[in-house]
């Protein structure tokens, strides 16, 4: 049995960790040698993008039930903690797909995915307990495909990743106000290279995405709304991606690829419940004063094939 965790997402209140396990074999220990335990839905496919909701009760996540990695048809589904029930939030054939972090707003109700509905890749947003009628395209765009959303604390906002239709490369940051389908760049095409999977800071004021130029790695930057200033955040070897702030803005939490792990291992990326009660992630920086990135997870698993795991750890520090 072998298990990789993948993209992963931060909670509130007592330092869980909660994370999709990638796993190979029939069956998976119900609690592994670092404490995680496994979420009990039994359902195939490949579970990703775990994110919490507001509460922190509930957690909504992608289901790819295509054959291979990332293949579509993709659902989203919510699964409810205390009643340990999970239920389709939207399951229509096409390929809809969350992403970890600020993807369930507090202040609308709304989860933001990407989805296949249109010719290409949109943005759409849905209330969590959704009704048809609150379905809502935020992107339309004959050119440009739409994926990884993030919404603003206060809703009016979604910065996502664009790319030209076809064109899986030369990713671009952008944002669009809700409801006026009017987009703005955040990076730059010709100058910035590729920059992916955006997310917004708890107060709303800055947005982290990855960025690569050329060949080198993928490195975290920042974007300050205010100042419309970009910030490197991280360097060296290894890529640094999947960032997601912490609940209380001051730490951004990251998969990263150190120097000397062959590309068959991976380490979990991060999301953040409410109130730092639950965390899913390996590494950590803080966003102000940079220094030196804090392991919040210690584990390296050897890659397998697809599976369907969800897990959850308790985090101690």
């Amino acid at each position: 049995m072998v298990e990789t965790p993948a993209r992963i997402s931060l909670g509130a209140g007592a330092a869980l960790l909660l994370f999709c396990a990638i796993a190979s074999g029939e069956s998976a220990p119900e609690r592994r040698s670092d404490g995680a335990s496994k979420i009990p839905i039994v359902l195939d496919g490949s579970f990703q993008n775990a994110a919490w909701s507001p509460s922190g009760a509930r957690i909504v996540f992608t289901r790819f039930r295509g054959r291979g990695y990332n293949k579509g048809p993709a659902d989203i589904l919510i699964y409810d903690l205390q009643q340990a029930a999970v239920h389709n939030l939207m399951f229509d054939g096409r390929t809809n797909v969350t992403q970890p972090g600020s993807t369930w707003n507090a202040r609308t109700d709304q989860i933001v995915f990407s989805s296949t509905r249109k010719e290409h890749d949109e943005i759409f947003a849905i209330r969590s307990d959704g009704r048809p009628s609150s379905l809502q395209q935020l992107t339309s765009d004959e050119e440009y495909a739409a994926y990884e959303p993030s919404m603003s604390p206060d809703g009016l906002s979604v910065v996502f990743e664009s790319h030209i239709v076809g064109d899986r490369l030369n990713g671009i940051i952008r944002r669009v106000s809700v409801g006026s389908l009017k987009q703005e760049e955040i990076t730059e095409p010709d100058e910035d290279g590729d920059c992916r999977q955006p997310n917004w800071s708890p107060a709303g004021d800055a947005i982290v995405y990855q960025k690569r130029k050329e060949k080198g790695p993928w490195d975290l930057w920042v974007y300050d709304l205010r100042s419309k200033e970009h910030r490197q955040l991280t360097a060296g070897k290894g890529d640094k991606t999947d960032a997601t702030f912490s609940p209380d803005g001051h730490w951004v939490v990251y998969s990263a690829s150190p120097p000397g792990i062959n590309g068959q291992h991976w380490w979990p990326s991060a999301a953040l419940r409410p109130t730092w009660p639950e965390i899913l992630c390996s590494f950590a920086i803080r966003i102000r004063d940079v220094e030196a990135p804090r392991c919040l997870q210690r584990a390296v698993l050897k890659g397998g094939q697809d599976g369907n795991l969800l897990r959850r750890r308790s985090q101690s520090s």
